[in-house]
């Protein structure tokens, strides 16, 4: 019989049917598009599967990417609003950080309300004189003392002293009491508007107008010798000092700064972070620029800077002794050790025969005019 099967085999108790040739060949080909197609399905499977991971990867960065752009927008913005709020505040509140007539952590606005030993000339032993006077705006009653040198103090120099941006002149007599044992001077100290027992808001404008009058107050009187007049000046004060000076130039034997600026412009830069000096002159209302101001001083002029001033960097002051090229005599000294305010201390008896000699050498040149 011819039919497609080549043999039946009986092999180990079970049969075997052994295909022809041919249909072997076609069931071979069809195991192997099988397994192609098997192999296909599985490489598909794998690209769907890295497609799905990279689209996951793909979006979940590009949401990552969204929420740190917004994230740093968010941080963008409060730091400009933060930028803009100190600013505001800088802008706004300006004079309330220059002038501090109460000391922090020191509850005492005039000087009857100072500790014991700093209400008045008088707890120290010293002569004195409490004087109220106007300004030259004529709208504030200043506050002062003329503390004596002794029952000869009408012959004596007078240092008029303009004092730093904190606390009433209460808080100075450990320094007037050592000029007037140290050098025999009158001292005609004065509290700026504000201060004290002084009327009025502090302002730059305002304390000049305080510091010419305070002068102008001297030279009315009739009991000292107006060519002996000597005018100090620490910080804040050496301000007020170079203003006065260069109104007043032939009314002066001479000027001491002690550790001050060169204008609060600069001052910016050393107080306040860097990027705040790109905005100061949007916000600065108050200049006090010595720098200038100086230059139209002629009188002699002597610098006490402390070489650990942990306020005003020396720099400043030996760039203010630079520019102060007009006049007729100047001299630098260093304090070693001196802080802001203690360089009459620190300085010890050095420091008042320097300023003794300033004023003796000084007065005679002016006596000789």
């Amino acid at each position: 019989r011819t039919n497609r099967f080549e043999a039946e085999v009986e092999k180990g108790g079970r049969t075997h049917t052994k295909y022809s040739g041919k249909k072997r060949e076609r069931k071979e080909r069809e195991k192997g598009r099988y397994r192609v197609s098997q192999k296909r399905e599985k490489e598909r499977k794998r690209e769907r599967k890295r497609d799905e991971k990279e689209g996951y990867e793909l979006r979940s960065n590009t949401g990552e990417t969204a929420k740190m752009s917004g994230t740093l927008a968010w941080i963008a913005a409060i730091s400009a609003g933060g930028v803009a709020l100190m600013l505001g505040f800088l802008y706004k509140n300006q004079n309330k950080l220059l002038y501090a007539p109460v000391i922090p952590n020191v509850p005492a606005k005039t000087p009857d309300e100072n500790p014991t030993g700093y209400r008045n000339p008088q707890e120290l032993g010293m002569s004195y004189e409490n004087i109220f006077f106007k300004s030259l705006d004529n709208a504030v009653r200043l506050h002062a003392w003329f503390v004596k040198a002794g029952e000869d103090y009408a012959e004596r120099p007078t240092v008029l002293f303009f004092h730093a941006n904190a606390g009433n002149i209460g808080f100075r007599l450990p320094n007037i009491l050592a000029m007037v044992e140290q050098m025999k001077c009158n001292v005609f100290i004065v509290d700026y508007r504000g201060y004290g027992f002084s009327n009025g808001e502090p302002d730059e404008e305002g304390i000049k107008l305080d510091g010419e009058a305070s002068l102008l107050y001297l030279l009315r009187r009739d009991d000292i010798n107006k060519k002996k007049i000597f005018i100090f000046g620490r910080s804040l004060g050496g301000a007020v000092a170079v203003h006065v000076a260069s109104m007043y130039n032939d009314k002066l034997a001479g000027v001491v700064l002690e550790n001050t600026f060169t204008s609060i412009g600069d001052m910016v830069e050393v107080v306040f972070p860097k990027f705040i000096s790109t905005f100061k002159s949007l916000i600065l209302r108050i200049d006090w620029n010595s720098r200038a101001a100086i230059k139209n001083v002629h009188a002699p002029l002597l610098f006490f800077s402390s070489d650990e001033d942990e306020l005003v960097p020396q720099k400043l002051m030996r760039e203010l002794y630079q520019v102060a090229d007009g006049v007729k005599e100047k001299e630098f000294v260093q304090i070693k050790g001196g802080h802001h305010n203690d360089a009459f201390m620190k300085g010890g008896k050095a420091y008042f025969r320097k300023f003794s000699d300033f004023i003796d050498r000084n007065t005679l040149n002016v006596q000789d005019m």
